[in-house]
């Protein structure tokens, strides 16, 4: 993701449990696992790669510390940057709420759409609130 310095940990961890299986770590205790924008692409990228993986067969989806997820992190803003972006929304730049509409498809919806749609077993290991 541009602009993040190479040493940050990543937001989510992949792992190989068994064979067939593939397990998918929200790695962002500290914040109770909080959906920034960056977490939330690096969810896609990490669902992408275990569809795409043949050998796989079903996700695990769990989170580390107390709480599996406390929700999108209001702290940060939610802007699409150039380049950013995986779906096929645009207008990220026009002023006021069209700009924030765009957005808000892009990382709310289409990413929603695609993870409801995935091709295999997904199932969330969900703890805490």
């Amino acid at each position: 993701m541009p602009g993040i310095p190479a040493d940050t940990p990543p937001r989510v961890r992949e792992e190989r449990p068994s064979e067939r299986v593939a397990r998918i770590v929200l790695a962002r205790p500290e914040a109770r696992n909080a959906q920034d924008k960056r977490m939330l692409y690096e969810l896609d990228a990490a669902f992408l790669r275990a569809m795409q993986d043949d050998e796989v067969r079903v996700v695990i989806v769990a989170a580390d510390g107390p709480t599996f997820s406390s929700g999108h992190d209001l702290r940060e803003p939610f802007a699409v940057e150039e380049g950013e972006q995986v779906g096929t929304w645009c207008g990220y730049s026009l002023p006021g709420v069209e700009g924030w509409l765009a957005t808000e498809r892009e990382l709310f919806v289409g990413l929603c759409r695609r993870w409801r749609d995935l091709p295999k077993p997904t199932i969330a290991a969900v703890q805490g609130r």
